[in-house]
């Protein structure tokens, strides 16, 4: 057997024996990320705000039993008639995650911070538009383990997406299942 071979299966055997610390939990849900696009003229004023529908995947690890390190990827689109054509937005929050969880029961609330790309595209008769975005999003959220191996999660975001002339800001929530290796 080659040695990375070897390697891999020690180490995932290694996290799946441990049930505290070193875990590995995977999560997949549905989800709203909604945008408001500040006015030029005025800050507090918001025009063209767009939710779009979609879901997630997330991946977790557990350094210890109150920090977690995981990425997330997420796909939520629109569409719509426009002028004759049908058009269909999309965004995709690519994300690196940083969590501390409160708690190591049966209920556990935690508050992240997450930052990565956001790729933002539309689609239609005129063709295909996109860009790519760096942006933050802190959250919070909670698991709550259903059993030793399967929890349900749910988080909310407040993104913030560094943009060219343009602020982009967005709500975002999730909601879905998962499990622990």
């Amino acid at each position: 057997m080659k040695p990375i071979v070897r390697i891999v299966m020690v180490v995932v055997s290694v996290f799946m024996i441990n049930t505290a610390y070193g875990q590995i939990k995977l999560s997949g849900g549905i989800g709203v990320f909604k945008t408001f696009y500040p006015s030029t003229g005025n800050i507090n004023l918001t025009y063209e705000a767009k939710a779009y529908m979609g879901f997630s995947f997330a991946g977790r690890f557990d350094v210890n039993d109150k920090i977690a390190v995981g990425a997330s990827l997420g796909y939520h689109i629109n569409s719509y008639e426009n002028l004759g054509g049908h058009i269909t937005e999309y965004v995709m929050p690519v994300l690196g995650m940083l969590e501390y969880r409160f708690g190591n029961d049966g209920f556990v609330p935690y508050v992240g911070g997450n930052m990565g790309l956001y790729r933002f595209g539309a689609f239609g008769n005129d063709g295909v538009n996109t860009a790519g975005y760096f942006g933050l999003a802190p959250s919070a959220g909670f698991d709550y383990n259903i059993s030793p191996a399967v929890f349900l999660h749910g988080c909310m975001y407040y993104h913030y997406i560094l943009t060219q002339g343009v602020r982009i800001s967005a709500f975002g929530f999730d909601a879905g299942i998962g499990i622990k290796f």
